[in-house]
């Protein structure tokens, strides 16, 4: 049997690709099994109303064991800059295919929770399947493309990877998908950009990957300090007094203007991170008697709806802020540390299209070495964006469950449904699935699945109802985001996912009862 659902999550993985045909290595990780890899081909169709259509038909591992036909509708399409990305949460049937319907499995399986995201960038496709099958005691993990690994990651993010920037005759070493002076843009560019500021160095902490680390240092230009400064975006030097809003580093999706690798001056983020790791180094320079205060360093990282947003911040680009998360307190320091900065959102229903990382040798414009010979530096390797899939709480008809390895037993009379289990995670951007099935005659098997935003991460946890029934043979499913209790349709129905276009009941965790329209 586990074999069988191994060959289901490869098959599965063709739901991935917004291409007519496309063809890529996989990587599927099912509970308990060692991964298995390979290469195939995917279809997928657009639907009349800009969203996509995956399925597959016929289905069958050989002639004595077939599935079924594989279908997923309405999956969500976003344009972010130079990606497509695509997301859906749904409870879907895998049904019989073509003749018989004895011979095929599928139907047996009944509702099966699934959560997928995927992104298309210069012909290339990256994808994450999530499927919940922990009524079998299973979850797996189809893991697709080339580049699969830094899925919700910011790209090079261990500076493995370095190119040259030119400013006139001019060079400095910026690593791929980041950018300092030397790629900056305006009108007073010329005075900052001829100074290097970024480097490649051999200096790393212990868990480096690759042996390397950037350098970002300051520099003197005209008698003051120019703080040493390194950003996913592009950097902008529009005024020559440096606490101007025309000096920053920018983030625009709109934006078609490519560094010297032929990389754009953002980064796509699509997932919504809890938290950022990062392992830096800070040696603070010379000071005197006008800056001697300024003693720190700073990241900062702003995650956004895909609009223009800049660092220093400005009042009228905060709509398009999502979250936030900074540091610029880190103290200079012999050592390497690894510091853990959490994103605070101040939006959780909007998608997250871009990501702006900054980091600066002084949390003060121009405060920091005025001193060639003596400069602020700061060394950065390993920068993480972290998901978490941890449970915080379940109750069952408002009382607290105890788990003991993943697993607890509970006793009930009566009809149990799923609404009967509120479920509450560490992460508000968690995934959560429940899934209900009949155990013998007088029992219940509930099953919750906490999935991390980037859809890496599942944790299951099973709960044993002992002298209750669900009222139904069949599985009961549902997946939805940390925060909803349970969807209704009109009638009254308990639903697993919602349709475009169509109106619902969503009960909320705190409480709360709201009509919703599906967009």
């Amino acid at each position: 049997m586990k074999k069988l659902f191994t060959i289901m999550a490869l098959a599965l993985c063709s739901l991935a690709s917004i291409a007519d045909e496309y063809t890529c290595p996989y990587k599927v990780l099912v509970t308990g099994l060692n991964p298995v890899t390979g290469e195939m081909t995917v279809n997928v169709d657009k639907q009349s109303n800009n969203k996509y259509t995956l399925s597959i038909k016929n289905f069958a591992l050989n002639a004595a064991m077939k599935v079924g036909n594989i279908v997923v509708n309405d999956v969500d399409g976003l344009v972010c800059g130079n990606t497509t990305a695509l997301s859906t949460q749904q409870v879907i049937q895998i049904t019989s295919g073509d003749g018989n319907a004895e011979e095929w499995m599928g139907p047996t399986l009944g509702n099966v929770p699934i959560l997928m995201k995927a992104e298309i960038c210069n012909n290339k496709l990256n994808a994450i399947l999530n499927i919940d099958m922990s009524k079998m005691q299973q979850n797996v993990s189809v893991m697709l493309g080339e580049n699969i690994d830094n899925f919700g990651q910011i790209p090079n993010s261990d500076f493995g990877d370095f190119h040259d920037a030119k400013y006139g005759s001019a060079t400095s070493r910026e690593p791929n998908h980041w950018h300092s002076f030397m790629s900056a843009t305006g009108d007073k560019v010329s005075y900052v950009a001829e100074a290097p500021h970024t480097f490649e160095s051999t200096d790393h902490p212990s868990n480096s990957k690759n042996g390397k680390s950037v350098q970002i240092k300051s520099a003197a230009v005209a008698g003051q300090s120019a703080n040493g400064t390194l950003t996913t975006g592009r950097l902008k030097a529009g005024s020559i007094f440096a606490s101007s809003s025309e000096n920053n580093a920018f983030l625009d999706l709109s934006n078609e203007d490519e560094d010297n690798n032929n990389d754009p001056f953002y980064t796509v983020l699509t997932c919504k991170p809890d938290e950022m790791k990062v392992n830096l180094k800070y040696n603070i320079g010379k000071r005197g008697i006008t800056n001697k205060d300024n003693k720190n360093a700073t990241v900062k990282a702003i995650i956004t709806n895909g609009n223009k947003v800049q660092d220093p911040e400005l009042e009228e680009n905060n709509g398009n802020v999502v979250a936030r998360a900074e540091n610029a307190t880190i103290a200079s320091s012999n050592d390497w540390q690894e510091i853990s900065i959490p994103f605070i959102y101040t939006k959780n229903n909007i998608d997250t299209k871009a990501i702006l990382v900054t980091i600066s040798t002084s949390s003060v414009a121009a405060g920091g070495s005025k001193y060639d010979s003596n400069p602020d530096i700061v060394w950065v390797d390993n920068v993480e964006l972290v998901y978490n899939a941890d449970l915080e709480s379940v109750t069952y008809k408002g009382e607290p469950i105890e788990f003991e390895d993943g697993e607890a037993l509970v006793e009930g009379t009566g009809v149990v449904n799923l609404d009967d289990f509120v479920v509450k995670t560490k992460s508000p951007n968690a995934y959560i699935s429940k899934t209900i099935s009949p155990h013998g005659k007088d029992a219940v098997i509930v099953a919750v699945t906490v999935t991390s935003n980037d859809l890496k991460t599942a944790n299951v946890y099973y709960i044993l109802i002992e002298g209750a029934t669900t009222g139904i043979k069949d599985t009961q499913a549902s997946i939805a985001k940390n925060g909803i209790k349970a969807i209704y349709n009109l009638a009254g129905q308990q639903v697993g996912s919602m349709t475009p276009g169509q109106v619902y009941i969503v009960k909320t965790t705190d409480g709360q009862t709201k009509k919703v329209i599906k967009k």
